[in-house]
C-alpha cells in the first residue's frame, strides 16, 4: 500500500521504435532467399546448357557430314562429295571453321570455310571430347567460358565401335560465350519474377498469418498502458489455437490481474488519504475520551471501579490502533516491545472485546492453561487475536440457527521455545477459492458484511513484525468436519524460570 495521500503512479510510455517493420523485412528476405535458391540452381544449369550446346552442335555436324559423304555413313554408294557452295552453307549454318572425319586410315577434312588456314587451326584449337565431362569440371569449364570466350575449340565424341570413325567439328568459342550469356539472361529474368511472385504471397501469406495478429497486440498493449483502468482497453482474445492465440490469452489475462493490482492499490490509497483526514479529530475525540474516564477513578462505586480500567485500556487501545492504521503499508511493523503476561487473561479480555462473552447463540471457550506465561508482544498479540476472534464470531453468526450450538475455541500449548496459539471455529468454513489470496488485503474477509478486508492481512503483518507466523490449517488435517482453524506460532516466548 502507498503511503496515505498518494496517487497510482502511471505505466511508463516507452517510445515507438521507428524502422523497417516486419512486413518489409519479410519481403526483402524472402527475395533474398529466393534469389539465393536460383543462383544454386543457375550453377549446374548453366554447365548443364553449354553440355547440351557442345553435343548439338556435333550432332547437327554429322548430319552435315553425312550430307557431304553420304558413303561415309552408308547413305549411298559412290557418290561425290558435296560441291564448295553446299559446304559453305552447311558450315555458315553450323557457325563453324571444318568439318572432319576421322578413320582408322586417317583424317579427312569434307569442309572448311573460304580463307581459313587449316594448319593454323588445327594447332590453335582446344579438344572437347563431349563424352569424357564431369560434373564439377563442367562447372568450372563453363565459368571458364563465360568468363574468357576467345578460344577456338575442336569438339568431337568418342569412335564407333565397329568402324572407329568419328566427326570433328571447329568452331568460335565466342558462339558458345554468347548462347550462354542469353541463357544466363534468362535465367536471371525468369528468377527475378519467380522471386517477386513468391516474395508477394510469402509476404501476404505471413502478414496476414502473423504481421496484423502481432500489431494488434502491439496496439492492444499501446492502448492498456494508456488508461489501464478501462475495461475497454482490454484486448479480447480470438479464436485462434496457435501461439499467437495463447499470446492474446495470456496478455488478456496480464491485463485482467493489472488492473486488479491498479485497483487495490488505488483502493488502499484511498483508505489510506480517508484515515488521515480523520486521524486528527479521531485522536483528539479518543484524548477528550480518555481525560473523562479519568474521572470514573472518583467514583466509589464497585461496579464503576470494575469496569472503569478496561473502559481506559480500551481507549489507550483506540489510540493505538488508530496510529497504527496511519503506519500500515509500511514495509513492515516495528518489532513489538515484549513483556510477560498470563496468556489466559489476554485470551479472556480479546474475547470480551470480540463481543464473545456471554453471547446469546455462540459458545466461547478459553482452554488455555490459566498458568501458562509467555513473553511476546502483548499489544500486537491482542490484536491478532481480536482480528481472529471477530472474524469467527460473524462467521457463526452468519449461520443462523442450528440443532448444535456453534462454538468458538482458543488453545495454546509450548513446542521447546516455541508458543503455538490455536484459534478454531465451528462455522462453515474458508472457501478453497478465497485460501490462495486469503492473507492479502481486501482479499480474505472481505466478503463479509462491512469488512474491510484487511482484519487478517494486518494479523499477518503483526504476527511477523514479532517473528512468527500466522497460517490456516488444511480443512483435511483437522479433527472438526467444518469450520476454520488458525495457528499462529511466535518464537522464543517461553518465560526463563530463572530470571
Amino acid at each position: 500500500m502507498r503511503d496515505p495521500g498518494t496517487t497510482v503512479t502511471p505505466i511508463k510510455q516507452t517510445r515507438t521504435r521507428k524502422g523497417a517493420g516486419l512486413s518489409a523485412k519479410l519481403l526483402v528476405l524472402t527475395i533474398l532467399f529466393v534469389m539465393l535458391a536460383e543462383v544454386l540452381i543457375f550453377v549446374p544449369s548453366i554447365a548443364n546448357f553449354r553440355n547440351t550446346w557442345l553435343q548439338d552442335r556435333l550432332a547437327d555436324a554429322e548430319l552435315a557430314v553425312a550430307a557431304l559423304d553420304p558413303v561415309a555413313f552408308g547413305y549411298g554408294f559412290g557418290a561425290e562429295t558435296g560441291d564448295a557452295m553446299m559446304q559453305q552453307v552447311l558450315l555458315e549454318t553450323l557457325e563453324a571453321h571444318e568439318l572432319v572425319l576421322v578413320t582408322r586410315t586417317g583424317r579427312q577434312v569434307l569442309a572448311q570455310r573460304a580463307g581459313i588456314d587449316g594448319s593454323l587451326v588445327a594447332n590453335m584449337a582446344i579438344d572437347v571430347d563431349v563424352t569424357t565431362s564431369n560434373p564439377l569440371r563442367s562447372i568450372w569449364e563453363a565459368f571458364e567460358t563465360l568468363a574468357g570466350g576467345d578460344n577456338v575449340l575442336r569438339i568431337h565424341g568418342g569412335p564407333e565401335p565397329a568402324t572407329g570413325r568419328y566427326v570433328e567439328v571447329v568452331v568460335e568459342e565466342y558462339y558458345l560465350r554468347d548462347a550462354m550469356l542469353d541463357f544466363s539472361r534468362n535465367i536471371i529474368m525468369l528468377s527475378i519474377v519467380i522471386s517477386l511472385i513468391t516474395a508477394g504471397l510469402v509476404y501476404l501469406s505471413l502478414n496476414a498469418l502473423f504481421v496484423k495478429p502481432l500489431r494488434r497486440l502491439d496496439e492492444a498493449m499501446a492502448t492498456f498502458a494508456d488508461a489501464p483502468e478501462d475495461p475497454d482497453a482490454m484486448i479480447s482474445p480470438s479464436n485462434r489455437r496457435d501461439e499467437l492465440g495463447n499470446a492474446e490469452v495470456r496478455l488478456a489475462a496480464m491485463q485482467s490481474d493489472v488492473r486488479t493490482m491498479l485497483t487495490e492499490r488505488r483502493r488502499l490509497a484511498d483508505v489510506g488519504l480517508a484515515v488521515s483526514k480523520i486521524n486528527h479529530d479521531l485522536r483528539n475525540l479518543l484524548s477528550s475520551a480518555h481525560l473523562l474516564s479519568e474521572r470514573l477513578d472518583m467514583i466509589a462505586d464497585p461496579h464503576v471501579q470494575r469496569v472503569a480500567p478496561k473502559i481506559v485500556r480500551a481507549i489507550d487501545r483506540a489510540v493505538s490502533f488508530c496510529e497504527a492504521t496511519l503506519a500500515y503499508g509500511q514495509v513492515r511493523e516495528e518489532a513489538p516491545e515484549r513483556s510477560t503476561f498470563t496468556l489466559a487473561n489476554l485470551v479472556d479480555e480479546a474475547a470480551e472485546f470480540a463481543g464473545l462473552t456471554n453471547h446469546r447463540t455462540l459458545a466461547f471457550s478459553n482452554d488455555v492453561d490459566a498458568s501458562l506465561a509467555t513473553r511476546v508482544g502483548q499489544e500486537n498479540l491482542f490484536r491478532i487475536l481480536l482480528n481472529l476472534m471477530r472474524n469467527g464470531r460473524h462467521a457463526l453468526e452468519a449461520v443462523g440457527e442450528t440443532e448444535t450450538q456453534l462454538r468458538l475455541s482458543v488453545s495454546a500449548a509450548f513446542m521447546g521455545e516455541t508458543l503455538t496459539i490455536t484459534v478454531a471455529d465451528t462455522g462453515p468454513g474458508i472457501p478453497e477459492a478465497v485460501r490462495e489470496k486469503l492473507f492479502q488485503p481486501f482479499h480474505g474477509d472481505a466478503g463479509r458484511r462491512g469488512s474491510t478486508g484487511l482484519g487478517l492481512a494486518i494479523a499477518k503483518e503483526l504476527a511477523e513484525a514479532d517473528g512468527g507466523t500466522i497460517t490456516l490449517v488444511d480443512p483435511s488435517e483437522t479433527e472438526e468436519s467444518s469450520g476454520a482453524v488458525f495457528t499462529i506460532t511466535l518464537p522464543d516466548a517461553r518465560v526463563d524460570d530463572g530470571t
